[in-house]
């Protein structure tokens, strides 16, 4: 896996979220890494979602395009980053990675033939609130590539989050950063 990429470049970055969108809270984290970017770093993002043909919604995506000037096209060519969290996901999208990128696959996952992944524990047996499955995703990838600064994260959480759901929704978005963490330290 390429270490740097584009977050150090400066230029564009292509993010998708994938698995059960709606299960897995990834249309929220999608917005929340987009909200950092704009309000809390003065970068340009576009955040879009699509849940997939399947009745049960597997392929789901959200897409996040971050850069430092306009975004003049919403349309994604080859991935930067993809997060999967269903087979179906891993199975749909897996094909539009660049070379270099990072695959981040829920545990259990097969990546495809020569694709390097990392794999983590990122869905709980007992979700409960969808939207810490899909913060665990966003502290893991904030810890693997810098995308966003985690500080830049947290503030955006801040602003979208009552103050009586903040301290659980950031909990979630520390379990990411530490399964990440400890990937990083074997």
């Amino acid at each position: 896996m390429d270490e740097g990429g584009a977050a150090e470049r400066g230029e564009r970055i292509e993010l998708r979220l994938a698995g059960a969108v709606r299960e897995h809270g990834l249309v929220f984290a999608g917005v929340v890494l987009a909200e950092a970017a704009v309000l809390h770093e003065g970068r340009f993002a576009l955040q879009s979602q699509v849940y997939g043909s399947d009745p049960r919604g597997r392929a789901g995506r959200s897409d996040v395009l971050l850069a430092n000037r306009e975004i003049e096209s919403p349309h994604v060519s080859k991935l930067d980053a993809l997060v999967c969290l269903t087979p179906e996901s891993l199975a749909a999208y897996a094909g539009d990675l660049r070379d270099g990128a990072l695959l981040l696959c829920e545990e259990g996952l097969l990546p495809p033939r020569g694709r390097k992944a990392v794999s983590l524990p990122l869905v709980p047996a007992e979700v409960g609130d969808p939207r810490l499955v899909g913060l665990a995703v966003v502290g893991a990838l904030c810890q693997l590539r810098p995308i966003v600064t985690f500080r830049s994260v947290e503030a955006a959480l801040a602003d979208r989050a009552s103050a009586d759901e903040l301290p659980r929704l950031r909990e979630a978005l520390e379990r990411g950063k530490r399964l990440a963490q400890s990937v990083a330290a074997s």
